[in-house]
């Protein structure tokens, strides 16, 4: 399950035609949200423990997509 979501993930950010940082940025604030504890592969695990920089990212897209949504 967690390598079809990577690879659904990846799938988006090609068919949305984002710029790789933003879309990378897009994949980690996807994976965030995933229970840590289903999470099995280590990258997506090293995914979970991002540094603040990649942090105030995600709270950016996270934003963007409220706002959105809306």
């Amino acid at each position: 399950m967690q390598m079809n979501l990577s690879f659904i993930i990846n799938k988006i950010k090609k068919l949305l035609a984002f710029h790789n940082s933003r879309a990378e940025t897009f994949k980690t604030f996807v994976l965030s949200m995933i229970d840590q504890r289903k999470i099995q592969h280590p990258a997506m695990i090293h995914k979970m423990h991002s540094p603040p920089s990649i942090k105030s990212k995600l709270e950016r897209v996270r934003r963007f997509f409220k706002r959105t949504r809306n």
